[in-house]
């Protein structure tokens, strides 16, 4: 697997990047979220990168943010859902807004991304929202997770008012 790759950037389009490693040039598929963070030609960067084999091709996908590589690998782990088609997902959408339309089930958005139709949209999310760890869904609400101690006192409060305390 290979985690990232860090060279020289010598060709950038909205879809893909060229990265000179070494001596060799690595074509690389981008989401636009990426394309936008990338520097000049010439210059060089550093993709967090997901290798695709499959029987008749490898491609290789790049992102400049951990984060939404993070969200890229949830993405695919969906049934139906390709690398390609991920990509152009997450193209369409920055990974937070995407984020916030999975926690609030906001449909109406997704369906705004190409190719997200409204019962696309209605099975990403409750399947993501499945796939979200408990601290990513903290950092979108702003809250931190509850630790061992935070449910304790959650617990007793909740007992205390079945018994009629307030």
């Amino acid at each position: 697997m290979i985690s990232s790759l860090r060279g020289i950037l010598t060709e950038k389009h909205p879809d893909t990047a060229v990265i000179q490693a070494g001596s060799v040039d690595i074509d690389v598929f981008i989401t636009l979220n990426t394309y936008e963070s990338l520097p000049e030609t010439g210059e060089s960067c550093q993709l967090f990168t997901y290798l695709h084999v499959r029987e008749d091709i490898i491609s290789l996908y790049g992102f400049a943010d951990p984060e939404e590589k993070n969200l890229f690998l949830k993405l695919i782990s969906l049934n139906g859902i390709g690398p390609r088609n991920a990509q152009i997902m997450l193209s369409g959408i920055k990974p937070d807004e995407f984020r916030r339309c999975i926690l609030s089930g906001d449909i109406k958005s997704l369906t705004r991304i190409p190719g997200v139709g409204e019962k696309k949209a209605r099975r990403i999310i409750i399947e993501l929202k499945e796939k979200l760890s408990e601290e990513e869904l903290a950092e979108m609400t702003g809250s931190a997770p509850a630790g061992p101690m935070e449910r304790r006192v959650e617990e007793a409060l909740a007992g205390l008012e079945t018994l009629g305390f307030r």
